[in-house]
């Protein structure tokens, strides 16, 4: 009997692939648009974050607007075209349509590490036990900061509640990263990582902004979900 190039097992694999396919695009139609999200959604001009949107804002209704947007976003920010060409695509285009595509490329990217992991084979062949322990993984939660003195102890007191209550299920580790803080932020963060040991603290040696300082923190998590 001739063995299949990829799979080493044709029994489950459908099964399986329409499974991750619907946990994924249910996660999706959970998750509601934030305000990035909504932002985005109109014509991007020069101070779009900085304040309500105006009167005269426009929803983006095509690829030219896509193109302004992103000539504008560009030379305020500097970068992430690519990014937020893609998220204006799929706010023009709609949720549903995103719930699709983002569902069956989390399913290939599944199957490209899985792909790589083994060699050249995918396989379906594991058990129950193996799929539980992939959503038991460790949580990593980033918090940059930066003069935050009175803001420190009520967060990592809500994110503590978070995972008691709601996700007793999940291991996590609480990371904040410090902007060179000259408030007193640093001392209060080291009383909390010293009360919990699962919150631990970064301390920027200067302000590297905040779009550095989380990149760095994600390169410090030792949780497999960030």
């Amino acid at each position: 009997m001739r063995k299949h190039l990829f799979f080493d097992s044709n029994q489950n694999k459908y099964i399986v692939l329409t499974a991750i396919f619907l946990l994924f695009w249910y996660f999706n139609y959970c998750f509601p648009l934030i305000w990035d999200d909504y932002v985005y959604s109109y014509i991007f001009e020069a101070g779009s974050f900085r304040g309500p949107l105006p009167d005269s804002a426009q929803r983006v209704n095509g690829f030219k607007d896509i193109f302004i947007s992103q000539w504008n976003h560009y030379f305020l920010w500097g970068g992430r075209t690519i990014a937020h060409v893609l998220a204006q695509f799929f706010l023009w285009q709609g949720k549903s349509f995103f719930y699709v595509a983002n569902s069956i490329c989390f399913v290939f990217l599944l199957l490209e590490m899985q792909w790589i992991i083994d060699k050249g084979k995918i396989n379906f062949d594991f058990k129950t036990k193996d799929i539980v322990w992939l959503f038991m993984k460790t949580i990593s939660v980033l918090i940059p900061c930066f003069n935050e003195r009175g803001n420190v102890v009520p967060m990592s007191e809500a994110v503590v509640q978070q995972f008691k209550e709601n996700l007793p299920q999940y291991d996590y580790e609480l990371i904040f990263i410090d902007n060179y803080s000259t408030d007193g932020t640093r001392e209060k963060l080291e009383d909390i990582c010293a009360q919990n040991k699962k919150v631990k603290a970064i301390f920027n040696a200067k302000n590297f902004g905040q779009f550095n300082s989380p990149f760095y923190g994600l390169c410090q998590t030792s949780g497999t979900v960030s």
